[in-house]
Parts: C-alpha cells; sequence; structure tokens
C-alpha cells in the first residue's frame, strides 16, 4: 500500500530521454551495441531525444542514413513515453510482417528488462498479446502494418510512422489524423 501511494506522489521522471534510457532500457542482439543504451557514441541522438521531449514540438521528422539509429531512436522513445508521459501510443511499420518481426526481436525484449515498464503490464500476462499491450495505467501500445483498417477506431497520442516512402500514397495523412484529439489538446507527438 504504502508504495502505491509512493509511486502516485512521486513527481515524474524528467531527466533527459537518454540519460532515462542508459538506466533503464537494455538492448541486445540482434542490435548491434548490446547493454544498457548509451548515446556516447550517437552523439547526433541528443537533439532529437530533446526535441521528442519537447512539449512544444507536435512532430519530428529524422532523415538519416541506412543503418543510421532510426527504429532505434523509436525503441528507445516509445518505453520512455509509457513510464514516463503515458497516451495511446502506436508503431507503425511498412509491412504487417516488419511490425511482427520488429516486435518480437526488440521491441518486447525492451518492454521485458525496463522495469518501469514492466511494472505496468497487466497483472493477467495473458493481456500481453503481440499486437498491443494494455497497461495498468489504463493506456494501450499497438504496432502495426499501414493498412487503413489497422489505423481505424484509434487514437493516438503518440505515433511512430516507419519507412513512409514505402507506404501507399495518402496513407501517411490517414495514419496523422489518428491523433486529432491530441492535437487539439496540444499533446501529441
Amino acid at each position: 500500500m504504502e508504495l502505491t501511494w509512493q509511486r502516485v506522489f512521486s513527481p515524474k521522471d524528467r531527466r533527459p530521454i537518454a540519460e532515462w534510457a542508459h538506466e533503464f532500457v537494455w538492448l541486445q542482439a540482434p542490435i548491434t551495441k548490446t547493454g544498457f543504451f548509451n548515446c556516447a557514441d550517437s552523439r547526433h541522438f541528443l537533439d532529437i531525444f530533446a526535441s521528442l521531449q519537447n512539449d512544444y514540438k507536435r512532430e519530428v521528422n529524422i532523415l538519416k542514413p541506412i543503418r543510421g539509429g532510426g527504429s532505434l531512436i523509436g525503441d528507445v522513445y516509445c518505453p520512455w513515453t509509457v513510464a514516463n508521459d503515458p497516451g495511446p501510443y502506436m508503431d507503425i511499420f511498412q509491412t504487417e510482417q516488419v511490425a511482427v518481426d520488429h516486435t518480437e526481436e526488440r521491441i518486447r525484449p525492451i518492454f521485458d528488462r525496463c522495469a518501469p515498464v514492466a511494472a505496468l503490464f497487466p497483472a493477467d500476462r495473458h493481456e500481453l498479446r503481440g499486437a498491443e499491450i494494455l497497461f495498468a495505467n489504463g493506456h494501450t501500445w499497438y504496432v502495426r502494418g499501414p493498412s487503413l483498417a489497422n489505423l481505424q477506431a484509434k487514437g493516438l497520442r503518440y505515433m511512430r510512422l516507419e519507412e513512409v516512402w514505402m507506404w501507399p500514397q495518402g496513407r501517411m495523412g490517414e495514419a496523422e489524423g489518428r491523433i486529432g484529439d491530441y492535437l487539439k489538446m496540444q499533446t501529441s507527438k
């Protein structure tokens, strides 16, 4: 009981994302650099994370070279939002199969080893479905391909769009329409 009250009234962890991730985000193979996340060799991530953490920025676009860490940025940002600034979150990959593979190989292992996120897993472990998790704080994380059916009936605060150049024309606009309510409240990203 005491721990619950302590959690409810504790201030949010507002450290920079990279600093928080260095303590809580463990990376494993197939990611090249394993162990706790570290920006020492990827200093260019710091400004991106600062933009993502900035409450006054609604959208962050990243243009990067191949193998430049774009997916890794999303893999680190997602657990930070779940733990520190929650809201409905959807990762949208270029195909359904890529979404499944990325979830199994990267996202779920990160969630499983990230103590603040794992503490929010539902009590019924059967609710840890592959394509979505309804966390104990009432917010849902989804991972999908860009089909229109995957986007319907979802109101989202956070949306990560991967490899949009491969998506059908017009689908990105459909995806961005799902953040409308949070955009009006100026809390979307």
